[in-house]
């Protein structure tokens, strides 16, 4: 690259970083899209996948799950979805946000977390050899109304868990032109339950970087 071009990405790289420290800062999964949403009995939704939880933009997570890697939907049906999920925020998450605002801060961290989807990073249990994540942040989440796996056996040494069964339905293989509406709404308020946690016992939740 040349030095312009450098330039040019760094200036990138800040307009990026200012835009999500500007968001009001979440409990964020950091991966909810729909190989990590599971469809249950009755429409309820499972939720897999904590390792990478921080505090973090309170974009994040919605365009994980509205501009998801492993599905593509048009323009106009993401931007009723993310009316939709505004008008659900509680009020000391929108602080008086403007819906323009919130959109530019949504597609500012789409090109965000698309560009950091190019990269593959190791697990925190394998990078940390930290694998409290694993009951410490599922549990917190029960607390708050989520519906996430329970551990009923576990050697971290070799690799193994014993789970709650979820069954086998994905998201990614339920989800149609003809139900999304429905089972996006169940996800984002699924979603507010998340952000709504304040805290994980016994576990410090990263801040985003």
């Amino acid at each position: 690259l040349t030095a312009q071009e450098h330039k040019v990405i760094d200036a990138l790289f800040e307009m990026l970083i200012q835009s999500a420290q500007t968001q009001t800062q979440v409990f964020t999964h950091r991966d909810y899209h729909s190989r990590n949403l599971m469809l249950l009995e009755h429409n309820d939704i499972g939720i897999l996948d904590f390792q990478d939880a921080v505090w973090g933009p309170i974009t994040y997570d919605l365009v994980s799950m509205i501009r998801d890697c492993y599905i593509v939907w048009p323009n106009p049906q993401v931007e009723k979805w993310g009316l939709a999920f505004y008008n659900m925020l509680p009020k000391q998450h929108k602080q008086n946000t403007p819906f323009a605002l919130f959109m530019r801060w949504f597609d500012l961290m789409g090109l965000q977390r698309h560009l950091k989807a190019i990269f593959i990073f190791a697990r925190k249990s394998l990078r940390d050899q930290d694998p409290r994540y694993l009951e410490d942040i599922p549990r917190g989440l029960r607390n708050h109304g989520v519906n996430t796996p329970i551990i009923h056996a576990e050697d971290i040494s070799k690799g193994f868990l014993l789970l709650s069964d979820f069954g086998q339905t994905l998201y990614l293989s339920a989800l149609s032109q003809d139900n999304c509406d429905q089972l996006y709404q169940r996800a984002m308020h699924e979603l507010i339950k998340i952000q709504s946690c304040e805290k994980i016992d016994n576990y410090d939740i990263p801040r985003f970087d």
